[in-house]
């Protein structure tokens, strides 16, 4: 199954098990919203991980799904799949525990329907209806400023245009000269072909899923590696559906058996490796602007965030609070 795509780039990218804050000019708005700002015009949007009950979903039988990723007051990338619905429904959820580990609450919402494709070639030939290639600059005061590309239809453009200029940001955003979404994403910065970087592997090349167990749960150890950072976390799944998702998400991993004989022991091994939760204060700094936030998460959590930042650039520290619950951290 490819990569699902998030508009601007693979979820390799955004979805980074929450050691990876992207830094950029619109950091302190982009993907930053709570709540359901636009309602839904197709389906129904989950908003919290907590919403999908991945077993509630059949994992045998392999269909076409159109997946959408909402944020910055629009669905910014709709992506076709064939799979079963709990393969979808199991990195919905990952997408939507991962975005509440990086910001302490959600900023994504998760959808997905059947398409009308009867087999995966006819699946993957499938496109979004309307997308065109944009290049959009947005800046900050007048000085910091960034350039992307974007495949998108235009409404949803302008739906980000709104939303970015309600931010006092200045958007603005034009076609660009690329006919396909790889053309489009090959513009933005640090997208070039260098023969001696690791190429990802061909998206259209199927993979087969068949000789792994799609009835059997057990607990799993994935230790997932990116941007010199691993983070290592523990799923009560059967092997097929885990591997399935995880190579949705597109990020180098290994796993194995883990040593939990049901689902409660295998999450509180999540618990162990992690220490405990808490409430933390998030100070970043980035083009000479200052935003402090509040975490409720793990320590190795809070501590990616600042190393994600400072990777870009920018500056940051976190302390703990004296908070010892959730809700009074969010607030």
């Amino acid at each position: 199954m490819r990569p699902i795509l998030t508009g601007y780039d693979k979820m390799k990218k955004y979805l980074y098990l929450a050691l990876v804050c992207l830094a950029s000019v619109v950091t302190f708005t982009a993907c930053n919203e709570k709540g359901n700002n636009n309602p839904d015009k197709e389906g129904s949007w989950y908003t919290s991980a907590s919403q999908i009950d991945v077993t509630a979903f059949d994992d045998k039988d392999s269909k076409c799904w159109a997946i959408d990723i909402w944020c910055d007051g629009t669905t910014i990338g709709r992506q076709y799949e064939w799979g079963s619905e709990a393969s979808v429904a199991a990195a919905a959820k990952l997408i939507l525990t991962m975005d509440y580990q990086v910001y302490g609450y959600q900023t994504k919402k998760v959808k997905w329907f059947e398409a009308d494709a009867n087999d995966e070639d006819a699946c993957h030939a499938q496109v979004w209806a309307g997308a065109v290639c944009w290049e959009e600059t947005i800046s900050y005061n007048g000085s910091q400023s960034e350039t992307n590309f974007g495949w998108m239809p235009e409404a949803n453009m302008k739906e980000r245009h709104d939303y970015y200029e309600s931010k006092g940001l200045t958007h603005t955003y034009k076609r660009a000269d690329a006919e396909d979404y790889d053309s489009c994403d090959k513009l933005n910065p640090g997208k070039d072909d260098d023969p001696e970087k690791p190429q990802d592997p061909d998206p259209d090349e199927p993979k087969d899923y068949s000789n792994l167990d799609s009835i059997h749960y057990y607990c799993w150890e994935v230790t997932q590696s990116a941007y010199g950072m691993t983070k290592t976390t523990y799923h009560w799944q059967t092997e097929k559906v885990l591997v399935m998702t995880f190579d949705l998400v597109n990020i180098d991993y290994t796993y194995k058996r883990a040593d939990a004989d049901d689902d409660q022991a295998c999450y509180e091994l999540n618990e162990s490796e992690e220490g405990e939760e808490a409430c933390w204060k998030i100070t970043i700094t980035m083009y000479g602007v200052t935003q402090v936030s509040y975490y409720w998460g793990y320590e190795a959590e809070a501590e990616a965030q600042i190393a994600g930042v400072t990777n870009m650039g920018g500056t940051g520290s976190y302390e703990k609070t004296s908070i010892t619950d959730p809700d009074g951290c969010h607030e």
